[in-house]
């Protein structure tokens, strides 16, 4: 069965940050950039992010500066590319970590170059179409949603999102035991369904 991966547990204890400009000193903001599919330009790159929470360990796998922006470590990267190759990008960031240290080359924004289309069923899933102008527009969804996936639409993906609810890190089976078998921790875990 599919799940969703949280990037949290609760709000004591997700970390925050704040982008900043190339000398940690500025907050900046790039439009855009809170979507789970924008790349900005590489001329941008690396981006920079400061720390406002004071927590000392920083996991593999967590939110940036919104909901739909995920930061994912080096090693949970490759997991991705092993299990899901060809439909993620990833963009390098440095972190400024509230204790002074800085890591480079070890963090990237997760974006995802490909979604699911049609593929919740919406009868069977806690969500609402938000449709604007007679368009749909995205699903709105509860903090820890029921999700009832088409298996046709997900067969062969282990990572995916819906392109009508594209803040939900989906995983397959294989790749949340993958996840487990590593050690990684710090996020929660949404069983969701598949029929």
């Amino acid at each position: 069965m599919p799940w969703i991966m949280q990037n949290s547990l609760s709000d004591n204890r997700a970390l925050y940050w704040e982008m900043v400009d190339n000398d940690n000193k500025e907050v900046i903001y790039i439009e855009g950039l809170s979507m789970a599919d924008f790349i900005p330009d590489e001329s941008l790159w690396p981006l920079h992010f400061r720390q406002t929470t004071k927590h000392k360990n920083i996991p593999d796998f967590m939110t940036g500066t919104n909901i739909g922006m995920r930061f994912v470590s080096r090693a949970f990267r490759d997991l991705i590319e092993e299990w899901d190759p060809g439909h993620s990008a990833y963009v390098p960031i440095i972190l400024h970590l509230a204790d002074g240290r800085t890591l480079q080359d070890e963090y990237f924004i997760h974006c995802f170059t490909d979604f699911i289309d049609d593929g919740l069923i919406e009868d069977q899933s806690d969500i609402g179409a938000i449709i604007r102008k007679g368009r749909m527009r995205f699903y709105s969804s509860s903090a820890n949603p029921k999700l009832t996936w088409q298996s046709e639409k997900i067969k062969g993906r282990h990572v995916w999102a819906d392109k009508y609810l594209m803040d939900r890190f989906c995983v397959s089976d294989e790749f949340m035991q993958a996840v487990d078998d590593r050690g990684y921790a710090l996020f929660k875990k949404i069983q969701s369904f598949a029929i």
